[in-house]
């Protein structure tokens, strides 16, 4: 006999929430009382704080429930689950196609309205400014994947200030080569912009390879 609620997928995870916005704190605790706990767990942690208070008081008491009340339920889920628009995957996979100030546009709105995935976005997402926080170990990494002319042409028409802050977090053996490639580029501002570009691709790709992160330098 098939497990209440069994025809869930993880697939689905994203789209609970919003359904359960529709449906009472007891009819949540029920479908999320049948889920795998890390399934449920996550769905938890999506939820308003204060629906979320209620859910998990109704989960902390058992009690028995009526065989007719489980599958209205399931029911009523089977049909509104398919027609549910929007959610954290359609989001992100959104937001990877937007350009660097609409992404700053949508994690200040995020992060009001969903701290979750806002923060959940914001991990692999690579903007240029992300250079002053990378660490020495990290910009090794950016560089070798991005080359040095790349990385040179980048920040050639930044501020000073910058540009000595970040070429003292440089190994001294690759900060040679991106000096002797600062010197010989120009300051075309299309070759500037063609080699910032270049190196938000790759720094958003190696973030999500995990290779780099976001974490504060020591």
């Amino acid at each position: 006999m098939d497990s209440p609620f069994g025809f869930i997928e993880d697939t689905h995870l994203m789209k609970l929430p919003v359904l359960f916005k529709q449906l009472t704190p007891p009819q949540a605790a029920l479908i999320l009382a049948y889920l795998p706990p890390e399934w449920s767990s996550q769905v938890l942690s999506q939820l308003d704080a204060g629906f979320q208070s209620i859910v998990v008081q109704e989960l902390s008491h058992p009690k028995q429930i009526d065989a007719n009340a489980v599958k209205a339920l399931e029911q009523e889920v089977k049909d509104k689950l398919p027609y549910l628009i929007g959610g954290g995957d359609w989001i992100q996979s959104v937001y990877q196609h937007t350009q660097a100030d609409t992404q700053r546009n949508l994690l200040g709105t995020l992060s009001q309205q969903s701290p979750e995935l806002a923060k959940s976005l914001r991990a692999k997402t690579f903007f240029f400014e992300d250079l002053g926080i990378l660490s020495s170990s990290a910009l090794r990494v950016l560089i070798q994947e991005a080359t040095y002319p790349v990385m040179a042409l980048a920040i050639k028409a930044e501020k000073p200030e910058f540009i000595t802050a970040l070429m003292g977090r440089i190994p001294a053996g690759i900060r040679e080569f991106i000096e002797q490639e600062f010197e010989l580029s120009n300051k075309d501002p299309k070759s500037i912009q063609d080699a910032k570009n270049r190196l938000i691709v790759i720094g958003n790709r190696l973030l999500v390879e995990g290779r780099i992160s976001l974490e504060a330098r020591s």
